[in-house]
């Protein structure tokens, strides 16, 4: 369908999954199926969380934000704060 990608612009991964779901819908006409995920550190207070796929810069470079990630993590982490989250939202629009 050639459609630009909308900007993510949301407070949570349930808000952009609707944001890209509404953005084809609006634009196709057409029941969209969406989804939005990351990564959140206990230990970097629920970094990156939402801004994930844009924690390394605008490119959205996914090896540049894990070497980001591991240097940080390197410094702070330890066996009582190492926990992680994997969120993945799914959005319907019609």
């Amino acid at each position: 369908f050639n459609i630009p990608e909308p900007i993510e612009d949301g407070n949570s991964f349930k808000d952009n999954a609707y944001i890209k779901a509404f953005n084809t819908a609006s634009k196709t006409k057409l029941v969209s199926l969406s989804d939005d995920s990351g990564i959140s550190f206990k230990a970097l207070n629920g970094r990156p969380g939402i801004y994930s796929a844009r924690y390394a810069g605008k490119k959205k470079n996914f090896d540049l934000a894990m070497k980001k990630l591991n240097e940080e993590l390197k410094i702070i982490i330890t066996e009582r704060n190492s926990d992680c989250l994997f969120p993945y939202i799914k959005a319907t629009n019609f």
